[in-house]
């Protein structure tokens, strides 16, 4: 369900405390509070306790199988509580409990509430439960209540991508000379909204994905042409996705709502032998939509019109060839800044801001990648009219 990340370790960390009590055990409870459930997600109430642990716990760990995240089960109070100690001061702590769990350990551990980060309650809807939720969101404990196991997953999922998207932005406004340090942040709020919209499941049909129609470059350097990716690419290296295997590079290709530019670097090659390649490996493959081609003595003349529109480009293998990739991965990152802009106004149309600033702080990412290519162009220029 997720998707793979090349950022820095995240440091969420998930605690679930699952006792395996009755969710209908009697416990005493004072209910002078007024109750509104505004803020509260349900859609349904007929599925058991049981049945919501079972399938919580199934998708959950899909969720979350990285194996840089932190997810810790725990069916016993005193380790669970050990693990909340032991984190206190390195983790963010998202923790899910049960009602008749909440109901057992709130009061006892409230002064301690302050290193969890947010608490989620799996149970069923009653008023005295709600009443008694609202006197501790009083005073302070952020708690909220499911009572399906999606639901509760989806905003789990939509608060740690909020909590990586502030500490990303707070990181970014203090650290004015370094805002690549706030990436691995925007990257994992990404990252987990993503997850929550995947986690939207209708039947055996899954809604559009946040980003996964977004334009993505694929490098396919069979031959491994491109010596030094971080030199060869700059400053583009960490957008483009290098492929060196053929098998691995159809394998990505067959996602039809993906769309893909992709530039193929085949030194071995002539303009008679490149043709067959392209027509067994590229064309039939409605994810991609432009590719460029580099290819020993190429004669683009003689392929444009057995390749169709969706090629732009070809090059034969030179000294430039380093740069002239440089070109597509920077045309590549034009295309990922307007498809940003465009997501970001629809979102923020539709009034989901939280949405609409992952794909602003995408855009912002990418224009200041254009901005270190001009100005690395600019330097190469003038050292030339130097020369």
């Amino acid at each position: 369900m997720s998707t793979e990340i090349t950022t820095a370790d995240p440091d969420h960390l998930i605690i679930w405390l699952d006792e395996s009590y009755n969710s209908n055990e009697a416990a005493v409870m004072e209910s002078g509070y007024k109750t509104n459930t505004s803020d509260f997600i349900s859609v349904q109430v007929n599925d058991s306790y049981a049945h919501n642990t079972v399938q919580l716990e199934q998708e959950i760990k899909k969720c979350f199988q990285n194996i840089s995240e932190d997810l810790r089960i725990f069916h016993n109070l005193d380790q669970c509580q050990l693990c909340i100690d032991a984190n206190v001061d390195k983790k963010s702590i998202f923790l899910i409990i049960s009602t008749s769990t909440a109901l057992k350990i709130i009061p006892c551990w409230q002064e301690s509430w302050s290193s969890i980060k947010k608490i989620y309650i799996l149970g069923n809807f009653m008023s005295n439960i709600v009443d008694w939720m609202d006197y501790y969101r009083a005073h302070g404990i952020d708690i909220l209540l499911f009572d399906l196991h999606k639901n509760l997953l989806i905003r789990l999922l939509q608060d740690i991508s909020q909590y990586y998207l502030a500490k990303g932005k707070d990181l970014k406004s203090h650290v004015l000379s370094n805002t690549n340090l706030a990436v691995p942040y925007f990257g994992w709020a990404k990252e987990l909204m993503i997850r929550a919209n995947q986690a939207l499941v209708l039947g055996s049909a899954y809604p559009p994905q946040l980003f996964e129609d977004e334009p993505t470059l694929i490098i396919f350097d069979h031959d491994g042409y491109l010596v030094d990716p971080p030199i060869d690419l700059k400053p583009f290296s960490r957008i483009a996705n290098i492929i060196n295997n053929q098998t691995t590079f159809t394998q990505r290709l067959n996602y039809p709502n993906r769309s893909f530019i992709i530039a193929i670097i085949l030194p071995q090659l002539n303009q008679h032998q490149v043709l067959p390649f392209v027509q067994q490996n590229v064309l039939g493959y409605p994810s991609i939509q432009l590719f460029y081609l580099f290819f020993a003595d190429s004669n683009g003349n003689n392929l444009a019109a057995n390749c169709g529109p969706k090629l732009i480009e070809c090059h034969s293998i030179t000294s430039r060839t380093s740069a002239q990739t440089r070109v597509v991965c920077a045309r590549v990152n034009d295309l990922n800044i307007a498809y940003c802009e465009s997501h970001r106004v629809q979102y923020e149309n539709q009034g989901d801001n939280s949405v609409a600033n992952l794909f602003a702080e995408q855009k912002l990412d990418r224009v200041s990648l254009q901005l270190k290519y001009n100005q690395q162009l600019r330097r190469e220029f003038e050292q030339r009219l130097f020369e």
